[in-house]
């Protein structure tokens, strides 16, 4: 499946805001501590070293695939 360009230059926050979801919703979405959601969102090295497990239940909630998702 091709990636849509605008989107693989979105960080998860900006995708998450797009969707009008707040931090603690999408961790009850995801079962992820909102912490978790929240380092992901502000530490590019801990969401690079994010589980593929996380990245997809993170990708599923916001219903986007893991590639549209910034990964620097």
């Amino acid at each position: 499946m091709e990636v849509n360009s605008y989107m693989s230059k979105k960080t998860l926050r900006q995708i998450r805001r797009e969707k009008d979801i707040t931090q603690d919703e999408l961790s009850q979405m995801t079962g992820l501590s909102q912490r978790i959601i929240s380092l992901y969102e502000n530490d590019i090295d801990v969401f690079r070293g994010a589980s593929y497990s996380n990245l997809e239940k993170i990708a599923n909630a916001l219903n986007v695939n893991i590639g549209e998702i910034f990964l620097g």
